[in-house]
């Protein structure tokens, strides 16, 4: 891929958070497995420090890439990934989020919404009618990757709420 534009955004709520509560955990069961001797609670405090440093792999960043043909997003380490064609956008909007949109992978009124941190937003408009938000914190060099790669961008530095 000829990337013209990458991006990595990092999501401060999940490093922080998700990465203290998975120590906790850690320490936890370490104390309940070598002081209390309960190997059960143990290996359930354990199961639960897992799954939380998975979550942690998956969505401490969303990358974003554009290229001549496709924008690509990766959260985290790269398993979750979402590739769309750059020319079936027919509208790319300067946006911002409500805060009960949340982060992650959303779906939202009129489409989805793939956000690390943050409220800054671009709204992709396709031809088939779908809506999708891209999270940034480099709203202004996505747009300009965006508009460098054919895509019709409508820019007037506005807010337009999805």
């Amino acid at each position: 891929m000829d990337s013209q534009y990458s991006r990595t955004q990092w999501s401060p709520i999940v490093r922080i958070w998700i990465g203290f509560w998975t120590v906790f955990m850690m320490v936890l069961s370490g104390w309940l497995f070598f002081h209390v001797q309960n190997v059960s609670e143990s290996l359930l405090v354990a199961g639960i420090a897992l799954l939380l440093l998975i979550l942690f792999c998956l969505f401490h960043s969303l990358s974003v890439s554009v290229s001549r043909n496709s924008i690509d997003l990766s959260f985290g380490m790269g398993l979750i990934r979402r590739s769309f064609a750059a020319c079936d956008v027919v509208a790319a909007r300067r946006t911002t989020t409500r805060w009960y949109h949340g982060w992650g992978i959303r779906r939202i009124r009129g489409g989805w919404l793939y956000n690390a941190w943050g409220f800054d937003a671009v709204q992709l408009e396709f031809s088939d009618g779908r809506l999708v938000w891209i999270g940034t914190d480099d709203i202004d060099g996505l747009l300009e990757a965006l508009k460098t790669c054919g895509c019709p961008v409508e820019d007037d530095g506005g807010r337009i709420y999805g």
